[in-house]
């Protein structure tokens, strides 16, 4: 019957369905007769669609391979090629895809140099966009970031006003952040941060102070790509 509603041949339909029926029930930790049961009598699972998203994100190799340099202190290609047990050819294959994402960020991914290429701001707002859509707040996916300390800094620089459907979206912004400016990635300047910045200073919009390691340029840059994402 699936495979007639997707006009589809039975046997990809029969496999995807296996395939589907295996995630549910290692997510779920019920018993597979009951998760079959369940989906061929269209019942409500104990697992929301983010959660399954976040789980077949995890097991891509590409979202392993962005996760691995934005958050390794010395990333490699041969470091990554070990620890996934794949050849740097998979890697090369992989990356088409990717980079044909990245281009619509005015990015690109080097393989010789196992980095982003591009303008910074961009490329924060690229990893904020794949981390929100893996995750969509269901997890939080920094763990190297104490989020106590992020809340604090949040409160501190912000002019937005905090709402609850956007605050986790401003956390994983600011993670990000922190992120890339641990790997010494800085903003360049430019006139309309210059201008943000000016304009914050002399309205006294923050709350607080800049802390280190963020500089003005950071905070200007996440103010800015903030609005941006919740207008």
């Amino acid at each position: 019957d699936l495979a007639v509603m997707m006009n589809s041949k039975y046997q990809p339909t029969y496999n995807i369905f296996q395939e589907l029926l295996d995630d549910l029930v290692d997510l779920s930790g019920e018993p597979r007769e009951n998760v079959r049961t369940a989906m061929l009598a269209g019942v409500d699972l104990p697992l929301s669609l983010d959660a399954y998203r976040a789980n077949l994100v995890q097991n891509s190799l590409v979202y392993r391979l962005v996760d691995y340099v934005i958050k390794s202190p010395s990333p490699s290609a041969s470091q990554f090629c070990d620890q996934e047990f794949v050849s740097r050819s998979t890697i090369s294959r992989k990356l088409k895809p990717l980079n044909a994402l990245l281009k619509q960020y005015g990015l690109k991914f080097k393989l010789a140099k196992f980095a982003f290429d591009g303008n910074e701001i961009n490329i924060r707002y690229f990893l904020f966009t794949m981390y929100w859509w893996a995750y969509r707040g269901t997890t939080w996916p920094f763990a190297s970031v104490d989020r106590k300390q992020l809340e604090e800094e949040f409160e501190a620089i912000t002019i937005v006003p905090d709402r609850p459907l956007t605050h986790l979206q401003q956390l994983y912004f600011l993670a990000i952040g922190h992120l890339r400016v641990g790997k010494q990635a800085r903003i360049k300047q430019t006139v309309s941060l210059q201008l943000l910045d000016g304009k914050v200073n002399r309205h006294n919009l923050r709350h607080g102070c800049i802390r280190p390691p963020f500089t003005s340029l950071d905070v200007a840059a996440f103010n800015f790509l903030d609005r941006k994402s919740v207008v």
